[in-house]
């Protein structure tokens, strides 16, 4: 799954159509646009509780691997961005792609 990072939202308006573009219509325009924008927002924060919900990860111990190193810890959680957030001795790391393996 392709992670969204950040988007650009533009409107052009020509010059001649300023004042329609400020009108009642060009400000509901807006208004719609910024209301999709917001549900897609809450449905990606939907997603990842219910992802968290039926976790069988979170909490257990588990095995990966970075920069060729194995590497062993907790998956305490899922940050908003759908990483999942592992405890290692003292530090923590959020893994955004990889293979983990449950330890067991």
């Amino acid at each position: 799954m392709k992670q969204l990072n950040w988007a650009t939202l533009g409107c052009g308006v020509i010059a001649n159509e300023l004042a329609h573009a400020l009108s009642k219509e060009g400000n509901e325009l807006i208004s719609l646009i910024v209301k999709k924008l917001l549900k897609y927002d809450e449905e990606r924060n939907s997603f990842i509780e219910r992802y968290k919900k039926y976790s069988l990860v979170l909490g257990k111990d588990i095995k990966y691997t970075k920069n060729n190193t194995e590497f062993y810890g907790t998956a305490l959680d899922i940050d908003k961005d759908g990483g999942l957030i592992v405890k290692s001795g003292n530090s923590t790391t959020v893994l955004k792609s990889g293979e983990i393996s449950l330890y067991l």
